[in-house]
């Protein structure tokens, strides 16, 4: 790696500033396993005149599902979890649901097909996320609405209890017919929440951030962390009040403001973090699942949970945000041989990102991962610049 050449991604990244599109930008680039280069450009808040630094705290929103995929590969090489078992064994609630099939529901009824563990991992459960398209998606959103109100009165729902409610809502379509984005590794969250008896983020505490000393990272901030937080703001160019600081983000995905007093730990969107932290979370993955000598995943754990689990009739429905060539398995996206790219990569390759501008990458073959952290809003404006980062990344390899 010339490292040298990784300044034109610190280049890339104070343009965007200049132009208005985010406030503020870090990204780091792990090699090997070892952080080799990192940047730090713009405001962390513009009112407090505070700029960006490694110890600034980030929402991770959707990148959370990265640990949680990671959780669910744990779980199953350990015999915590089996993948082939019916979500209803752990959350009572998904029993005997019904789904849409675009004009009506339907009952699946005893006997039939329920929604499995390996649906939520491959995002086929029917699961999706709150709308106005289908009673699936309308009864989600009411139920987060709810969720939402019992917040503001005090009330902390905990995350067994909101995905087994979740269960009674009806699916936007048969389990195992296609791809959708959805509340799936929230429900996953819970059903690790059952399987273990701890909290959610209790076990990744002592399981993955514990030992990877990932100790800025979780569901709640503290006082002090919570004054290191980067604001999120709302940056379109040349948009009239652009910048515009959004105190409050999250509520759609039922949130909470990360208080001690939390009782939904969101495994699709909850976590907070510093970019040091999600580094070591690369640095591990690149290494195959190991870390300091402590071992994570077994070789053939780290080959499930990389591996492309969609079928040929359910791939076709992965078109999430434009991403070619790539399949899905543990809630990340896969590049899969001989097929398509918009980025250079290896087949293997595996990643996802987060709606206000997080997003992480592993590629197995070269041992490189690219760390962005932005916090901006509305969702995914700048995806341009966070997968542009990706093709000058690649040419600095020696």
């Amino acid at each position: 790696m010339n490292v040298q050449r990784l300044e034109v991604l610190s280049d890339m990244m104070k343009r965007a500033v200049d132009r208005g599109e985010c406030a503020g930008v870090q990204a780091a680039v792990v090699k090997d396993s070892r952080e080799v280069w990192h940047a730090a450009v713009g405001m962390a808040d513009l009112a407090e005149g505070r700029p960006m630094a490694r110890d600034t705290v980030f929402r991770m929103f959707s990148s959370t599902k990265c640990v949680t995929g990671l959780a669910a590969a744990m779980c199953a090489d350990r015999g915590i979890l089996s993948l082939r078992t019916p979500v209803y064994e752990y959350l009572p609630g998904f029993r005997d649901q019904s789904w849409w099939d675009g004009r009506e529901l339907h009952r699946i009824g005893p006997g039939g097909r329920p929604v499995y563990l390996f649906d939520l991992l491959n995002m086929t459960s029917g699961i999706t996320y709150v709308g106005d398209w289908d009673p699936g998606d309308r009864g989600r959103k009411k139920l987060i609405e709810e969720q939402a109100a019992e917040v503001d009165r005090g009330v902390y729902t905990g995350t067994v209890e909101l995905m087994d409610r979740m269960g009674a809502v009806p699916l936007s379509f048969f389990p195992g017919s296609r791809w959708a984005y959805g509340f799936n590794a929230d429900v996953m969250a819970a059903v690790i929440e059952v399987a273990t008896g701890k909290r959610y983020g209790e076990w990744l505490r002592e399981e993955i951030l514990g030992p990877l000393g990932m100790d800025e990272t979780g569901f709640t901030v503290t006082p002090e962390r919570r004054a290191r937080m980067a604001t999120c703001y709302h940056c379109v160019p040349g948009e009239e009040g652009s910048p515009r600081a959004m105190p409050e983000v999250g509520r759609r995905l039922g949130l909470a403001d990360y208080v001690p007093e939390t009782g939904y730990e969101a495994g699709g969107a909850g976590l907070v973090s510093t970019i040091g932290d999600w580094c070591r979370l690369m640095a591990m993955l690149q290494a195959g699942g190991t870390w300091n000598g402590h071992r994570f995943l077994s070789p053939y754990g780290m080959r499930l949970m990389t591996s492309p689990m969609l079928a040929p009739e359910q791939a076709k429905f992965f078109n999430w945000q434009d991403q070619p060539g790539n399949n899905y398995a543990f809630f990340n996206h896969v590049k899969v041989a001989g097929a398509p790219s918009s980025n250079p990569c290896n087949p293997g390759t595996f990643g996802w990102d987060g709606a206000l501008g997080t997003n992480s990458f592993v590629d197995p073959v070269e041992k490189l991962s690219l760390v962005v952290m932005i916090q901006n809003e509305p969702p995914f404006t700048t995806r341009n610049l966070t997968w542009g980062l990706r093709n000058p990344l690649y040419a600095a390899l020696d």
